[in-house]
């Protein structure tokens, strides 16, 4: 099991190109939407991540406050998920004409639960899904940090069921795979008594709200 966690690290180049395509990306965004900030989260964060896994990016952006008495200037501004879909439309088009994204796949905003870009980045080819204002992922990523902060003996063993999903074509959520935080639940509950599980995921979001809070 050590072994594969050690074959699924990757190298020194590979994370300078994963870095690098969050920066170019997180250059196009504040370019198509001045004062957002672009985080990653999911298994980049976490350091759970395989050879040419996802790079999740969120943008996040205050909404800008509107005078007493003035009415939206649209139906989309009364909706949080248009709102995001309508923005990552916008960030879709400067991606494409900033020559961020791989022009021979294609470049898509999927209209789901989440609104997600999707797309590939010209320099690395990592598949890239940007979300706006969907902070969900960013604290359960810390909440996940925080977990294998407790007890180390997490991070091998993920990694070893998420290359087996990945092997087996289960490690998709929208074909009904199993994502990177269940998986977490998942193995955190084989380690951890029923009696205990909800204290420690209690004790992983209190130690993640802090940590943000000590950021802020």
């Amino acid at each position: 099991m050590l072994r594969l966690v050690e074959l699924t690290q990757p190298t020194a180049r590979q994370a300078k190109e994963r870095e690098l395509a969050a920066w170019w990306t997180a250059k196009a965004v504040r370019e198509a939407a001045p004062g957002a900030t672009v985080h990653i989260f999911g298994s980049t964060a976490t350091g759970c991540q395989l050879p040419g896994s996802d790079l999740d990016l969120v943008a996040i952006r205050a909404p800008s406050r509107r005078k007493k008495g003035v009415a939206p200037e649209s139906a989309a501004e009364l909706a949080p998920h248009s709102r995001a879909f309508e923005q990552l439309r916008k960030i879709q088009r400067r991606v494409r004409a900033s020559g961020v994204a791989d022009q021979r796949d294609p470049l898509v905003v999927i209209r789901a639960k989440v609104p997600l870009l999707r797309f590939s980045e010209k320099r690395s080819l990592l598949s890239v899904d940007l979300s706006w204002n969907a902070t969900d992922g960013l604290r359960n990523s810390q909440a996940i940090r925080c977990a294998m902060e407790a007890r180390p003996e997490l991070r091998p063993l993920m990694l070893c069921v998420k290359a087996l999903l990945r092997q087996r074509g289960l490690n998709t959520t929208v074909e009904g795979g199993i994502g990177s935080y269940l998986l977490f639940a998942m193995v955190l509950e084989h380690f951890e008594p029923r009696a205990r599980l909800e204290a420690v995921r209690r004790e992983a979001v209190r130690r993640a709200k802090a940590a943000q809070g000590a950021a802020a």
